[in-house]
């Protein structure tokens, strides 16, 4: 039901209820002309109602109808504004990527660039670093190598002096027991000698027992031979000069130097101790070497150094005494050639017995 309609019928009702009452109260039929002014003005209300409902409504449908053409036109512009903003957009956008399209491709140009020269460098430096490595590992080898070869040479040197000293021990021991040999052979005749009773020169060895007597003749023999023989020299048969029994390597040096002495060698005289250059006794026309090997035979080499030392000094003859038992058939040989004369004592007689 319309507005209008429904405050009409609100309008009667209220009218008729209200003249009703009037009767009722007062009983008369006055309130009925003023109902009818009271409809007129509702009605004059509702006119106005009407109207102004009009005019609302115009109103509103011009306030919608501004509302959107303002709303058309904002949005108009709003997409104006917007494709506007888009195409600044884009381009900006389509500005930058090329930008950054050109600056990527700078920066990989250069990149690319620094990359080749910094791969340049890296492989310079590595080929000068291999070359320093391979020079100092060559470097390192040969010095290992000259280390390895001192090392080696004083092993060999060290061994070499082992070998030496325990020659010299072995000589020693040998020297040594010989001599102990000798005096348990002394002791063993003096306690014979004392269990015989006294004797005459009984303290001596068997050998100098043989010749104790007639020693003293035998040196006056020989003094007068050395005084006949021309220049002081003593006769060529040289066996017939005795010699005493040495008591080790460095007594029979001196055996040697007294034997060469009464064969009338003159100047004869030992050398120093300490490396002798293969010469133990010298004199003025001769050197002399002494050699105490009670267990050893001596070898080609011995006669080889004593010919080098006897050019070397400028001497005329060599002279090579042994204690022991002999010489080498090499040695022997080297001496007929090189014309070496070889001793070798005799302890049975005490006398130098010529070899070669």
């Amino acid at each position: 039901m319309a507005p209008d309609a429904q405050a009409g019928q609100f309008g009667s009702l209220f009218c008729n209820t209200f003249a009703v009452e009037q009767k009722s109260v007062n009983g008369a039929e006055e309130p009925y002309e003023w109902s009818l002014e009271l409809r007129r003005d509702l009605s004059a209300s509702r006119t106005e109602i009407v109207a102004i409902k009009g005019v609302w409504a115009r109103a509103l449908r011009r306030w919608s109808m501004l509302v959107r053409r303002g709303v058309g036109v904002f949005l108009s512009a709003s997409r104006t504004e917007i494709v506007a903003m888009k195409g600044v957009w884009a381009r900006a956008l389509r500005r930058w990527s090329m930008l950054v399209r050109r600056g990527v491709g700078v920066f990989l140009s250069a990149s690319r660039t620094e990359i080749v020269a910094m791969k340049g460098v890296w492989a310079r430096a590595l080929r000068r670093c291999s070359l320093l490595v391979r020079r100092e590992a060559g470097v390192f080898r040969r010095r290992m190598r000259r280390r390895r070869a001192e090392e080696m040479a004083r092993l060999a040197a060290s061994r070499r002096a082992e070998a030496a000293a325990e020659a010299e021990a072995e000589q020693r021991y040998q020297e040594h027991l010989y001599q102990v040999q000798e005096r348990r052979a002394d002791l063993a005749a003096a306690e014979t000698d004392i269990a015989e009773g006294p004797r005459p020169f009984a303290w001596l060895s068997e050998g100098a027992k043989a010749v104790s007597a007639e020693m003293r003749e035998a040196s006056e023999e020989l003094r007068a031979l050395r005084r006949r023989a021309p220049g002081g020299r003593a006769p060529a048969n040289y066996e017939q000069i005795d010699a005493r029994i040495p008591r080790d390597a460095d007594d029979f040096e001196t055996v040697c130097a007294e034997w060469m002495r009464m064969a009338g060698f003159s100047g004869v005289q030992r050398t120093l101790k300490g490396p002798d250059g293969g010469v133990d006794v010298i004199a003025s026309i001769a050197v002399g070497q002494a050699k105490f090997h009670p267990s050893q035979k001596i070898s080609a080499e011995a006669i080889r150094a004593l010919v080098g030392s006897r050019i070397e000094r400028g001497k005329d003859r060599a002279l090579f005494f042994h204690y022991g038992p002999g010489y080498t058939a090499a040695a022997i040989d080297a001496a007929v050639n090189t014309k070496v004369e070889l001793y070798q004592l005799d302890v049975e007689s005490q006398r130098f017995v010529r070899i070669a």
